[in-house]
Parts: structure tokens; C-alpha cells; sequence
């Protein structure tokens, strides 16, 4: 969450682009694992509440895939993160992660992350949210307000 503050404290709290916050969260799991992940769709300046919080769910399932799916134990899954802020005026933003793994340890017990991803991030910003743990997918979609986004 630090990284996340520093972005949108260095804009003056003006908020942060996606892509930039996305690439900020991903960085700390280092240059190796990151080719198995692709972020894609668009690029609005989130926010600070949402820059904030959109980037701890990055780093949450970042963690997770790290420690417990997709990325764990040097495996090489494929994991997609993508935007979606369609130019509708009553829809929401997007966030969707969708992690191919072969296997993931997460269905095993709630951890604390389990209630960052379903309560916190989306209590935090008014939004929505389905997460799911299957053995070999996990997704997280995230519905967030359109005042949430800066530009």
C-alpha cells in the first residue's frame, strides 16, 4: 500500500493512472515473475481512494499468486489483469484478474487477504465484487463507482 501512497502523494493527490499503479504493485515480485503477467485495457487516472485501494488489491492477489497459485513454487502461470472504464456515463469501472495456475493452495482456509479482497477494497470504494478459488482459476472482478476515477 506504501508504493500505491507514494504515486498518488507524488501527483499531489490527484490520483494515479492505472498502468502506473498496476506496474508499481507488480514490481515487487520481481522481474522474473512478472512474465507471466499480462495487463491489459484501459488507462484512466484513478483517484486516491481508488488508486489506494485498487492498488492493495493488486498486491493481495499478487501475494496470493505468489505464495499460493499461480506463480508459487516457480511455476509459471498466466495471469491477466485488465481495465475496463467503458465511455458510458452511469457504468462503472472494471478491474478483473483471472489466474490460470494448475493448482492453488487459496481454497484451503480464509486468510486475512480473503477479507481485504471481499470486504475492505470494495466497502473502501462503494463498489462490488465476486472472487473466486477453483483449483486451477482464481478471479477477482471488481465494480467501482465512477467517481472513483479522476479524469
Amino acid at each position: 500500500m506504501a508504493g500505491a501512497q507514494d504515486l498518488v502523494t507524488e501527483s499531489d493527490w490527484r490520483g494515479t493512472t492505472f498502468r502506473e499503479l498496476a506496474a508499481s504493485q507488480l514490481a515487487r515480485l520481481g522481474q522474473t515473475t512478472l512474465d507471466g503477467i499480462e495487463v491489459l485495457g484501459d488507462n484512466p487516472v484513478l483517484g486516491p481512494n481508488a488508486a489506494l485501494h485498487i492498488g492493495l488489491a493488486i498486491h493481495e492477489l499478487a501475494t496470493n499468486a505468489l505464495l499460493h497459485g499461480a506463480l508459487a513454487d516457480g511455476r509459471h502461470g498466466l495471469i491477466r489483469l485488465a481495465l475496463d472504464f467503458p465511455p458510458i456515463a452511469n457504468r462503472p469501472l472494471v478491474l478483473e484478474w483471472r489466474e490460470h495456475s494448475g493448482t492453488s493452495s487459496l481454497a484451503e482456509a480464509p486468510r486475512f487477504g480473503t477479507l481485504v479482497l471481499e470486504r475492505i477494497v470494495p466497502l473502501s470504494m462503494r463498489g462490488t465484487m465476486t472472487y473466486g478459488v477453483l483449483p486451477d482459476l482464481v478471479t477477482y472482478r471488481l465494480e467501482v463507482p465512477r467517481d472513483q476515477v479522476a479524469n
